[in-house]
């Protein structure tokens, strides 16, 4: 039975591919990296099969991705411990062409927190010019391993089984109880010149405020799941409907972030799509 995270992973790509919104870039944390490998292939296999295909068909390019032979998908690995700057290179001259078959051109990069300087550089430059047929996975086993410029431009996701040790940060907690409280405006000066302070930062920041909201909803639908004590006495309190809305609205927002040059105005529009949230009226009336 999958974990209610790798549930929520696939059926965010369920959705994705059937409104054809799929981002260009997606950080996935995981624990084991050959069980939760096969999980991101079978997301590649949804993105890049058509719809039209039979069964036989849908085999076949499994069957391709499964053994590395599909023509539009690369798979990087680290050479002896490090991603070298010449794999990302040799990545971008293949990915300059246009597919064969017409589709999305997938790349997937094990170990995602083993760049080297140079080919972190390399990979920062290659996600702050994306290609609409392009479409990216990182794959570590923590995402606050990688540069914070790399975190602001991919769509973070967690298929890991257990929270225990989940990193807590502090700001970050404080920013996700005044989201929470709705107190965002009179904390608007606070947040911008205490809790968050450039435009990675914010994206850093608010990712985590997000990802608290699922480790705590995860937690109730496992208790044998260990959370900090701490996520979970902020969070009780809340109607969970309230706090799905405003993970969804959160998420949403982040999407925007990258293309948002003031992050302060950003911060501004997403407290004012917290609140038009279909499910504010829920917190009001408790």
């Amino acid at each position: 039975m999958e974990s209610k995270t790798k549930e929520y992973f696939i059926d965010y790509f369920d959705n994705a591919v059937a409104k054809n919104k799929i981002f260009h870039s997606y950080i996935v944390e995981v624990d084991n990296y050959e069980e939760d490998f096969d999980l991101v292939l079978s997301i590649v296999q949804m993105i890049v099969e058509n719809k039209e295909y039979n069964q036989l068909e849908k085999n076949d390019i499994y069957n391709q991705i499964k053994n590395n032979n599909y023509i539009d998908l690369k798979i990087i690995e680290p050479e002896g411990n490090v991603i070298k700057k010449s794999q990302l290179l040799e990545l971008q001259k293949e990915f300059s062409n246009t597919s064969l078959l017409n589709g999305k051109k997938i790349y997937i990069i094990k170990y995602a927190d083993k760049f080297s300087d140079s080919s972190a550089n390399t990979m920062l430059k290659f996600l702050e010019e994306p290609n609409d047929n392009v479409v990216a996975f990182l794959l570590s086993s923590n995402k606050y391993k990688m540069l914070p410029t790399i975190l602001s431009r991919c769509l973070p996701f967690t298929i890991k089984d257990v929270f225990d040790k989940m990193k807590i940060d502090e700001k970050s907690l404080q920013l996700l109880e005044i989201i929470l409280n709705k107190s965002f405006f009179n904390y608007y000066n606070h947040i911008c010149e205490n809790i968050v302070s450039d435009k990675d930062d914010t994206y850093i920041k608010f990712s985590n405020a997000s990802f608290y909201i699922l480790a705590y909803y995860n937690y109730l639908c496992n208790e044998n799941l260990i959370v900090s004590e701490r996520i979970i006495h902020l969070l009780e309190k809340y109607p969970l409907v309230y706090m799905f809305d405003i993970y969804t609205v959160l998420e949403d927002c982040l999407l925007e972030l990258k293309y948002n040059l003031n992050y302060k105005m950003w911060i501004d529009y997403t407290f004012k799509k917290i609140l038009e949230g279909e499910y504010n009226e829920v917190f009001n009336n408790n």
